[in-house]
């Protein structure tokens, strides 16, 4: 039931933000942000806290039956360090509790099974818990309360980076990739981190920030990506439906993933090539 109806609200986010707004009051917090309990921070540390993990049996692991492709994290010299979108509808609190198993569940069988897994094939996959935000934070305008939960669900995402750094990563490349509410904390990440950083910069792969709006002012020093051989740089796009101006989107940077170039032309529907529709399968290592 939760995942149809968070299926259900992705696409009135993507297609129809007008009738979303009269929907709204059935996903608000029943409380203000301080009233709320604050579920206890993640450690790090603990498998545990992490959705994803390149030396476990994880949703991560799956391939498309039938593919020809394979889970290669064992033998990767790339690092993806993953930030799972919304997954969080409650309005008991603003934030998730990593200690409820619905929630960690929806996000391991939908984005991290969907999503985290395209790059199982050429990287190794770190997928941090997270107390996310929920939903209506990205809608709260008026109180500040979503701007908190925001902020706290940014706090575990940047903790979640660190530790990998001190402990998972021994300097090899990296590649960033996240979707919608990730996405917004991938930026704050990129600007805290990489953008002071130039050895960090140096590590940096490609960042693929999909789904939520990127300013182009949000970094000064990573830059969207030019073509698909440069290195160091973001890729960000946003999807509507044909003929839908989402007015958030207008002013962010985007390079067409598949023309690779950052101009308005439509891309023909050839350049795609397709998705798996099938069932996918999770290949147990000897």
């Amino acid at each position: 039931m939760i995942s149809a109806i968070y299926r259900l609200l992705c696409r009135l986010v993507l297609i129809l933000p007008v009738l979303l707004c009269s929907c709204l009051n059935v996903i608000k917090p029943n409380r203000e942000y301080t009233r709320c309990p604050t579920p206890p921070a993640p450690d790090y540390a603990l498998s545990t806290s992490w959705a994803a993990l390149p030396t476990r049996i994880d949703a991560a692991d799956v391939v498309p039956s039938h593919s020809g492709l394979q889970d290669a994290q064992a033998t990767a010299t790339v690092d993806v360090f993953f930030v799972h979108p919304t997954t969080y509808l409650g309005r008991a609190g603003w934030n998730a509790d990593l200690n409820n198993q619905k929630i960690n569940h929806i996000t391991d069988i939908s984005t991290i099974r969907r999503q985290a897994s395209v790059f199982n094939n050429v990287g190794r996959i770190y997928a941090p818990r997270y107390r996310q935000a929920t939903l209506f934070s990205f809608f709260d305008e008026q109180t500040g309360n979503g701007n908190q939960a925001i902020d706290l669900a940014y706090e575990d995402v940047k903790a979640a980076f660190q530790y990998y750094l001190a402990h998972y990563n021994q300097n090899r490349p990296i590649i960033l990739a996240s979707h919608s509410q990730g996405t917004r904390h991938l930026t704050h990440l990129l600007h805290d981190f990489f953008d002071q950083s130039p050895a960090l910069r140096r590590q940096l792969v490609a960042a693929y920030l999909v789904g939520f709006n990127v300013p182009t002012n949000a970094l000064q020093v990573v830059r969207p990506c030019e073509d698909s051989t440069q290195t160091g740089c973001y890729v960000a796009w946003n999807t509507v439906d044909w003929d839908q101006e989402y007015a958030p989107y207008q002013q962010g940077a985007v390079t067409n993933p598949l023309t690779w170039t950052r101009d308005t032309v439509t891309a023909p529907a050839s350049l795609n090539l397709g998705v798996f529709l099938t069932h996918s399968i999770l290949l147990i290592p000897p």
